[in-house]
Formats: structure tokens, C-alpha cells, sequence
């Protein structure tokens, strides 16, 4: 391990292998200074080795390294850049760490997707990758490499604009577009935000959580909450994938379970005609689902194993950081759900089937759920750094880089993460999801959304704190996109179906864009 570390240390992530080594700090001093400090290293390692402490010799390399980094760039190396796709720059530094706190293209926007740096504080994608961003290539060089993301910058503002009228400045929530035929993060938005350039005094009230209202956790990527109807989406596969297909049931209000009782949301209106999935997934009916799997054998395992094709309860490292969700029937989840007093193992597997129990996601999930519809079942691998570059614009080993800073991602970019489901199987559902797009939700036809709301409730009185979903989808001009928007602890009454408005009006921008 030492001697694979020594190796890197004199050279950098460039393709050029006559480059010096990554670490500025020691690029700069005489060779001998490397060699007494790499010495240095191997005599702490087998130290560590006599005495048994249990710290491997990577994280003694690991810790040294950055501190050597992070002195250098005090006073030597400007911080990289970060670029949206377009080259706009999102984040900006004109001198070193010491005595700039960095320039967004807006502090609040960009703060939870982008994080900070700073000295003696560091988040997110700019904290995670504070060592490539004081990389150079070569000793002459005094600006370290930059990023270029796939974010948009126009869309990132429009989509909080949105974000923000829905559910108000106060609100929490978030909203990602992807790109479903790449994978690529178009946008990725999540409230409440921060002022990102000032990150010591914004803790001052970030770390009372009765003011942060979860500001540390954003709901794109990290503060899951139950995806409620939307989750029917998955129960839809396990119905066709069981051969069930053409299954049809009474359009009942209410079922009733072994010790426990099923309804539907309280405005559910029943009919006197029979209900397939199709129709189901219009209406959202909890109790078709129910009804449809809760007495099939291998229901149980079959969701299970529907749902760790979205990677539900399972990290999901993606090249900006870790995605978090839980999922009922995961072992350290079904051993808190065995605790519940009320608990009915049936009553839990019904819950389950639309979007309750324990199951919990994060919105990038929802748009990957949607992506997947509508890319022929094939979730692509979404991502959010495009290249990077030196400071004279040459591009780097991304391969490499990745490799260094995510040894445990899922896959590389321009890759498919996982099949959510065969292509005769999602269109099926997509053609569901546009049925209700149109007819329950009243998406304007020329864009051809197709969609699906959730409310999952929270057992608060009069629907106040639920929390409102809509995952969607679309193909506009030959390109498909995917849109998960929430808003958790949302107003009173407020349904799933109320997020239509800034999912159509981002959908508009998108269309009038190409």
C-alpha cells in the first residue's frame, strides 16, 4: 500500500507522466523533503504494525496527506473552480484558502449541492474535493484543477424558483431533473438553504435543529421521507412481472386485512366497474394493490427485490457523495419494524405495497424510478462531474480520479446502474403514468408528461405535515427527461397531486429551451 502511495506521490491524475506529484506541498520542496517525509510515513506504518493499533497504514497516509495539503493551499495554490455545463462559474476563487471564502454564482442555490470550502470548514462536492481542487499539473502552476458539472445553471434558478413559490421560503423539499438517457444531474435543488459563503456564522443556527428545519439533511439526496403513492410504480412491476397482469378487482374504498383494515385516501371516490392496474395508478388506490399482492406467496420477496433495483436500503455512492434511503425488509429495518407494539407482519407487507411502512427515498431516487419508465427500464448512472480540468484547460484522467476519491462508487458515468424493469413492462406502466398524467393530474398534452403523485401520510389531523410527491417524466424534442419533486411536512391538505404546477412550468422551460 505504501509503495502504491510513493508512486502516486510523484505524479499527478494527467495522462502526462513526466508530471510531479499531486500534493502541492511537496512538490514544491527539494526531492529530498519528499523522501524524508515518505520515510517518515513507512516508519509510522510499522509502528502502527508492532504496537497492533488497529488504524491501517491508509489512514495514517490518508491523514497526513490532506494535512499537507490543506497547509499548502493557505498561502500557495488557489483553489480550482467549479464550472456548470456551460462553463459558468458556479464557484470562483481568486486567492488562497486563507483569505477567500469563495464566489457563488448564488449563495443559497448552489449550497446544498455544491457545499463550501473554506478555511477550517468544508461540505458537500467542494469539501469532498478539496485535494483535486489544489492539484496542478506542474510546478509552475499556482491554480489548482477545476470541475465542470452537469448542472445547468439557467435550470438550477428556474427549478428553485419553482421549488420555492410551491412550497414557500420556510418550506422543506427538493426537485431533480435528470437526464434519462445519460444519467447526467440537470439540477438538483433542495430547501431550506444556506448562505454557503458563510458558513460559520450560517451554523450558528443550522445546528439548532428547531431553526434548521433539516437543512443538514437535504431531501435530494439525504432526508428520505415515505415516497407514499409513488411507490406504486414498483408495486405495478411485481403485478406484470408475476404474470398477473390482467388482474382485475372491485374499486373498493377500504380492505379488509387479517387484524387490520386498508383505505384509500379520504377524497377517494369508488366506481361500480372492476379496477386493473392501469386505472389503479390514475386513481391511486391503495386498496388494489392490496388486494392485487398482499395473499401472493412470494409478494414479499418479489418487492424486495424490485425495490433494490432503485437501490432502496442500500448507500448508493454516486461520484458527488452518498444517497440514503431505507426500505422495509432490509435486516436492520425489519428488526425495528419486529419492535412496533402494533405490529402485524401482514398489515406491514399491505403498507408497503404503497409507499408506507419504512420504506423512505430521497428525490434523485424518484427521478431515477421515472428515468427508468421512460429509458425502456433501464436506469442509467446519474452523475454530476463532467470533466476535469487544469488550469490551461487540458482535461484529466476522470477514470482515474473517481477511482482515488470513490473507490466504492456503484459505476462510472455514461454506464446503466441497474434494469428496473424489461422494456415491454415499463411501457406499459409509462403508458399508465401518461393516462394519469392527462386525465387526473391535467398536464398539457403537447408536452406528454407522464406522472405519478404520492401523499404519504404522517398521522397528523387534517393532512397537515403529510408529505406531497410527484415523479414524472417526459420526451421533449427527441430527449428524455425524469422530475421528482417533494415537499415534506407540506401545508394542510396539500396532495401529491398539488406539485403538477411546478413540474409542468419546469417541463415548459425545458421545452422552450431546445
Amino acid at each position: 500500500m505504501l509503495k502504491n502511495w510513493f508512486q502516486k506521490g510523484i505524479q499527478t491524475f494527467s495522462s502526462d507522466k513526466n508530471c510531479v506529484n499531486r500534493d502541492g506541498y511537496i512538490r514544491r520542496a527539494p526531492i529530498v523533503a519528499l523522501l524524508v517525509f515518505s520515510m517518515f510515513v513507512v516508519e509510522m506504518g510499522a509502528l502502527l504494525r508492532n504496537s497492533q493499533v488497529s488504524v491501517s497504514a491508509n489512514e495514517v497516509v490518508a491523514k497526513y496527506e490532506e494535512e499537507a495539503m490543506v497547509r499548502v493551499s493557505k498561502n500557495t495554490i488557489v483553489m480550482g473552480d467549479i464550472y456548470d455545463s456551460k462553463g459558468v462559474p458556479l464557484l470562483s476563487y481568486e486567492k488562497p484558502l486563507s483569505q477567500d471564502h469563495g464566489t457563488y454564482a448564488d449563495n443559497y442555490i448552489y449550497s446544498s449541492v455544491i457545499g463550501y470550502c473554506q478555511m477550517g470548514n468544508k461540505g458537500g462536492l467542494a469539501g469532498k474535493y478539496q485535494p483535486l481542487l489544489i492539484m496542478t499539473s506542474d510546478s509552475e502552476d499556482t491554480k489548482g484543477y477545476s470541475m465542470y458539472l452537469t448542472l445547468e445553471h439557467e435550470l438550477q434558478k428556474k427549478v428553485y424558483e419553482e421549488l420555492s413559490s410551491c412550497i414557500g421560503s420556510d418550506g422543506r423539499g427538493s426537485m431533480v431533473v435528470l437526464d434519462a438517457d445519460t444519467g447526467k444531474i440537470l439540477s438538483m435543488v433542495s430547501m431550506p438553504v444556506y448562505d454557503a459563503s458563510n458558513i460559520s456564522e450560517e451554523a450558528k443556527w443550522m445546528n439548532d435543529e428547531e431553526k434548521s428545519n433539516g437543512v443538514w439533511y437535504p431531501l435530494a439526496t439525504k432526508g428520505m421521507i415515505a415516497p407514499g403513492s409513488t411507490f406504486k410504480l414498483l408495486s405495478a412491476i411485481a403485478l406484470i412481472e408475476s404474470g398477473r397482469e390482467d388482474f382485475t378487482t372491485a374499486d373498493d374504498t377500504s380492505y379488509q386485512g387479517s387484524g387490520y383494515v386498508i383505505n384509500n385516501y379520504s377524497s377517494y371516490r369508488s366506481s361500480p366497474n372492476p379496477i386493473g392496474y392501469r386505472g389503479a395508478l390514475k386513481k391511486s388506490s391503495n386498496v388494489f394493490f392490496v388486494k392485487a399482492l398482499v395473499q401472493e406467496e412470494d409478494t414479499r420477496e418479489r418487492i424486495t427485490e424490485i425495490a433494490s433495483r432503485l437501490y432502496l436500503g442500500t448507500p448508493l455512492n454516486l461520484d458527488f457523495g452518498v444517497v440514503t434511503s431505507t426500505f422495509t425488509y432490509t435486516d436492520d429495518i425489519w428488526e425495528q419494524v419486529l419492535q412496533k407494539t402494533y405490529f402485524n407482519e401482514e398489515r406491514e407487507l399491505a403498507t408497503t405495497l404503497f409507499g408506507q411502512s419504512e420504506v423512505r427515498m430521497s428525490s434523485l431516487q424518484g427521478a431515477m424510478m421515472a428515468a427508468g419508465f421512460i429509458n425502456h427500464g433501464v436506469i442509467m448512472t446519474p452523475y454530476m462531474i463532467e470533466s476535469v480540468r487544469d488550469s490551461r484547460g487540458n482535461e484529466q484522467n476522470l477514470s482515474k480520479i473517481m477511482e482515488h476519491f470513490n473507490e466504492k462508487m456503484v459505476s462510472e458515468k455514461d454506464t446503466a446502474l441497474s434494469v428496473l424493469t424489461d422494456p415491454s413492462t415499463a411501457e406499459k406502466i409509462l403508458d399508465a403514468m401518461k393516462y394519469a398524467a392527462t386525465e387526473q393530474y391535467h398536464f398539457s398534452p403537447d408536452l406528454g408528461v407522464a406522472a405519478k403523485s404520492g401523499t404519504s401520510e404522517t398521522g397528523n389531523t387534517g393532512n397537515a405535515g403529510n408529505n406531497s410527491w410527484m415523479v414524472s417524466c417526459a420526451e421533449i424534442n427527441g430527449h428524455c427527461y425524469a422530475i421528482a419533486i417533494n415537499w415534506a411536512n407540506a401545508a394542510a391538505g396539500t396532495q401529491g397531486k398539488d406539485m403538477k404546477v411546478p413540474v409542468e412550468n419546469v417541463f415548459r422551460y425545458l421545452k422552450n429551451q431546445q
